[in-house]
């Protein structure tokens, strides 16, 4: 059973890897933590220009502090002239962020931090919603790629390399709620590691 189960998470990945490549338009059905890193490391490696993230919570072992999480985003950072933007409606508590070995500690020592091209927003408790009012997590890159996580509990999402259309209306949203006035204070990564 769990070389049934190894096995066609391996296909899954393939098949994501060489979509994500091509920019394909299909969507993607996934769930749990196994297709949440997949899709995501996906969609940091092959985003070219920007990446727009509204969470929750930005702060976990399963999946943002693992090492494939945390290379791609980096692989993504040391490009030329990329733009990362999170809003996230609870950021993790002050002197419960590890430097080493998290993703916040990457961004923090990224030259993309120092550089102004990584800009973190605090939600202050409010989160995007789906139509049904449940909170929704989600992810945008180049006006093409998306993973939009509709059950934040279980990571049921779909996700596409190849969809601008549903992209664009994404990255509208964020960017409409992104620079309201009250959502105008950074996270200062600063304070988690002085």
């Amino acid at each position: 059973m769990a070389d049934t189960k190894k096995t066609i998470l391996q296909l899954y990945r393939k098949e994501v890897e060489d979509d994500a490549r091509k920019g394909t338009d299909y969507l993607f059905h996934n769930k749990g933590n196994d297709h949440a890193l997949i899709i995501c490391s996906n969609i940091f490696k092959n985003a070219k220009r920007e990446i727009r993230i509204a969470a929750n919570q930005l702060y976990n072992d399963e999946v943002v502090n693992t090492q494939e999480y945390i290379d791609s985003m980096k692989d993504f950072l040391d490009k030329e002239g990329t733009m990362l933007k999170i809003l996230i409606t609870t950021p993790p508590p002050i002197g419960k962020v590890k430097m080493d070995n998290t993703f916040y500690g990457m961004l923090y020592k990224h030259p993309a931090y120092h550089q102004n091209r990584i800009q973190i927003k605090d939600g202050k408790g409010s989160s995007f919603r789906g139509v049904d009012g449940t909170p929704v997590n989600f992810c945008t890159a180049d006006d093409k790629m998306y993973r939009y996580e509709t059950d934040i509990v279980e990571r049921k999402a779909v996700a596409n390399f190849g969809d601008s259309g549903r992209a664009k209306m994404l990255r509208e949203s964020f960017d409409k709620i992104y620079e309201q006035e009250k959502y105008t204070s950074n996270v200062d990564l600063y304070n988690y590691f002085r």
